[in-house]
């Protein structure tokens, strides 16, 4: 059996990474064409051509803006109804003690 020297082993060895880095980099290059790909699809102003027009973009961000602002505005709603439901069951706690005191 032939044992390799230690400089045969580290060349070996820094071969292996640099293959392994080189593959390490198509993959990252591929995930990165992927990713590219799944944005356009994800867009649907890309749906229809490659380059857009700026008013179809502004009016796409206008919409998104607007979307959130509803979604806001809802949970907003929702909090105030939450804030009303307690100061009524409050109210409703404070008529009872009233009522039990005068009774008394």
């Amino acid at each position: 059996r032939h044992r390799k020297t230690e400089k045969e082993l580290v060349k070996s060895e820094s071969s292996r990474e640099q293959t392994d880095k080189t593959k390490g980099s198509k993959v990252e290059d591929i995930d990165m064409k992927e990713k590219k790909k799944k944005n356009i699809s994800l867009d649907p102003v890309r749906w229809f051509s490659a380059m857009p027009p700026a008013p179809l973009k502004r009016s796409q961000k206008c919409f998104e803006s607007g979307v959130e602002l509803v979604v806001e505005i809802a949970n907003l709603q929702s909090e105030i109804r939450g804030v009303q439901n307690r100061i009524k069951y409050v109210k409703r706690l404070k008529w009872k003690n009233m009522k039990k005191k005068t009774e008394e």
